[in-house]
């Protein structure tokens, strides 16, 4: 297995200063360590792996953990995001939390077993709930109690709720390997969340395209914004670049040492 790659300024001996951030999918794992005083990127790891099911989560995320004595160590905050494709914003004045079951399977169906998880974000006072399967719950709350678990899409909305207050259309993507999340802006409000699976490039400018124009916004007057799975020399890019003059990969805002994280860390705009 590669060795993380890590910031000549980390020290193992102080690893209780710093936030470690773990990113869970079925398209494999990564985390992140970061020094939150000086708010520098000191490791990070990305372990691609294909998991068939939700089922088998817990499985692989536990022998991805004892494999790394790095993660094992004691943080100052650990940080859990658990991207899924199935997730629903549910305004404040319309949630309960002793309820949040029977809302999620009234939007997506009874078919999913798993227990929901809900983030509350202030910036749209409502929540997210996702689904979470019980034995990956019971994980990471073994080996990471006290641990933070978030929908990505929640720290998504966090990080651009300021920037979409301009007043300007915002369209951000956030992309797995075969499905993407979609939060789009308009003058400074959530109008649209949701998510797609995609076989083609041309699948992703459908559903985009679809959107604007059934809200009516202009795309010549919106701007793009993408993260995860997508890369500036990539066929996804080049797509969605021919439709959106204004296009630019959303990223952490930290310090790093380009010198030694040379990957570009728009795949980890999760980093906290």
């Amino acid at each position: 297995m590669v060795d993380p790659i890590k910031d000549l300024k980390f020290d193992f001996s102080q690893t209780e200063k710093y936030i470690l951030s773990i990113q869970v999918s079925l398209d494999g794992f990564s985390f992140s360590v970061v020094h939150p005083d000086e708010n520098r990127l000191l490791v990070l790891e990305n372990f691609p792996v294909t998991i068939s099911s939700p089922n088998f989560l817990a499985r692989r995320f536990t022998e991805w953990y004892e494999s790394h004595e790095l993660i094992q160590k004691k943080y100052a905050k650990t940080l859990i995001l658990l991207l899924t494709d199935k997730f629903s914003l549910i305004p404040g004045e319309w949630y309960h939390y002793e309820n949040q079951t029977e809302i999620f399977s009234l939007v997506f169906g009874k078919e999913s077993s798993y227990p929901v998880k809900d983030n509350y974000i202030p910036a749209i006072n409502g929540n997210l709930l996702f689904p979470v399967p019980d034995s990956f719950s019971k994980v990471i709350g073994k080996i990471f109690p006290g641990h933070s678990l978030l929908h990505p899409v929640t720290l998504l909305i966090q990080k651009l709720q300021k920037r979409a207050e301009k007043g300007s259309h915002t369209l951000a993507l956030l992309f797995g390997k075969k499905s993407f999340c979609l939060l789009l802006y308009a003058q400074g409000k959530l109008q649209a969340a949701n998510s797609f699976d995609f076989f083609h490039t041309n699948d992703v400018i459908y559903y985009v395209l679809s959107l604007l124009k059934q809200q009516g916004i202009s795309v010549k007057e919106t701007e793009l914004l993408l993260t995860g799975e997508i890369l500036p020399d990539g066929e996804l890019y080049s797509g969605l670049s021919n439709y959106f003059s204004n296009t630019s990969f959303l990223s952490p805002e930290i310090n790093f040492d380009t010198n030694t994280f040379t990957e570009p860390l728009h795949r980890f705009f999760t980093l906290p």
